[in-house]
């Protein structure tokens, strides 16, 4: 992945470089495919100063902070739409998480999960695999508080499935644009993590690369 983002705003390089850093760690850090990274994978950001507008005070700096993660988030969502083979955008959410860094850990546990993808792509109605991928993420959590929803339809709460969903969640699956949300009770923080499925198409590309 090689992202270049250009602006013609007029700021300090210094403090252009740790917005960037702010806002990739929210965005381009909360993306996987198939949990593999190039060493090659760079974002960079260069600015001229052409602009008559420029960051001057903490006010100023917030608004182009916030302009910058937009464009980046969605330029994070798009490599997540087009992965390799890719049938369905995933979005993760954990809530109720100590921090952010604890959140983003469970979410791309689960996000990188084969079994949970490989569900994913066959539409297969399986909670256990989500829960079990937070499980195994490292993060702390009461257990029997957990509660994980699907596109908005209760799937499992109070440590127990939401078994009066079941169909809705099965038609559910069968959306393009999944949401996969998870609260562990454990906090107030939350964070986002972009995926996708992966599909027998994933591994025919992948399986057939010429080095």
């Amino acid at each position: 992945m090689l992202c270049a983002i250009t602006t013609d705003i007029r700021i300090p390089p210094g403090q252009l470089n740790k917005i960037l850093h702010h806002v990739v760690e929210r965005t381009f850090n909360c993306l996987t495919v198939d949990g593999d990274s190039s060493t090659n994978d760079t974002v960079f950001i260069m600015a001229n100063g052409a602009s008559d507008v420029a960051v001057t005070d903490s006010r100023t700096a917030a608004v182009f902070e916030h302009g910058l993660e937009i464009l980046c988030e969605e330029l994070a969502k798009s490599i997540a739409r087009d992965g390799e083979g890719a049938t369905k955008f995933v979005e993760v959410l954990v809530r109720g998480a100590r921090d952010f860094e604890s959140a983003r850990k469970v979410a791309k546990s689960i996000a990188n999960s084969s079994l949970v993808k490989t569900a994913l792509y066959g539409e297969e109605f399986n909670w256990g695999r989500i829960l079990c991928a937070a499980g195994y993420s490292g993060v702390p959590f009461p257990p029997e508080r957990i509660a994980l929803s699907l596109n908005g339809v209760p799937v499992y709460r109070e440590g127990s499935p939401v078994s009066s969903s079941r169909k809705r969640a099965e038609k559910a699956m069968k959306a393009h644009d999944l949401l996969i949300e998870v609260d562990l009770a454990a906090g107030r923080r939350q964070a986002r993590v972009w995926t996708c499925d992966m599909s027998h198409e994933y591994v025919d590309i992948n399986g057939s690369y010429i080095s």
